[in-house]
């Protein structure tokens, strides 16, 4: 059994416990068709079906963005988690690392300041003006 102390070859953190490896692996991949149906849909909304583009629609866009590329590294993770190991390197670990986390940065940043957009233009429609 791995713990944090252990050396994984390949540098990636081991799979956890064995339950994770059973029941995680179906629901990431329904995350993963549904997330890029619904990303696929809404940048194609963007793209083709936007006429006016204001800041709450840019913020929204580039939360699709980053949803977006989490979701093109989500099977590698479910690779790792069906194999019980991760396989393809230490640097594709990195990479896949990085924009899980940074997706969920993204996330929280983006998903505040359309929350608080939409607050200041409700709580002060004089400032921001109802056109916005």
């Amino acid at each position: 059994m791995w713990n944090l102390t252990t050396p994984v070859p390949g540098g990636c953190p081991p799979v956890g416990i064995q339950l994770e490896g059973v029941v995680l692996p179906p629901v990431l991949i329904i995350d993963v068709v549904l997330g890029l149906l619904g990303n696929a849909v809404a940048l194609w909304v963007f793209c083709f079906k936007l006429k006016a583009w204001n800041p709450n629609n840019m913020f929204l866009f580039n939360l699709v963005i980053a949803d977006f590329l989490a979701l093109v590294s989500l099977p590698l993770r479910i690779d790792a988690l069906l194999r019980g190991h991760w396989v393809f390197g230490d640097g594709m670990c990195r990479i896949n690392l990085f924009l899980m986390f940074s997706n969920r940065s993204a996330s929280i940043a983006l998903m505040t300041v359309v929350a608080l957009y939409r607050y200041f233009k409700v709580s002060t429609p004089q400032k921001y003006g109802r056109n916005m």
